[in-house]
């Protein structure tokens, strides 16, 4: 599964304003986080994970300044999935 942020507009990466995480969930079950530093990470993620239910799966990135944001729902499937993050409330 392929997390990337800033689909449409990359998002800043300085020290004053960066993406801090990256989370993939099923359901309400973390399944793994990868955390970033400002200037030396790309907010683009592989995750490898072997699920044996069918949750749907969501991204969550929390930024510096502006908060969570969360992918919508999708279905598993096996191809890379390129997903907008919106404002989590």
């Amino acid at each position: 599964m392929s997390v990337e942020v800033g689909k449409l507009l990359a998002h800043p990466n300085e020290n004053g304003h960066f993406l801090e995480w990256i989370e993939l969930y099923s359901g309400d079950t973390l399944l793994a986080r990868v955390n970033l530093e400002p200037r030396w990470t790309v907010p683009n993620v592989k995750f490898v994970v072997a699920l044996d239910h069918g949750h749907a799966l969501v991204a969550k990135e929390r930024c510096n300044l502006h908060g969570v944001w969360e992918s919508q729902l999708w279905e598993l499937f096996p191809t890379p999935v390129r997903i907008s993050l919106r404002e989590y409330n």
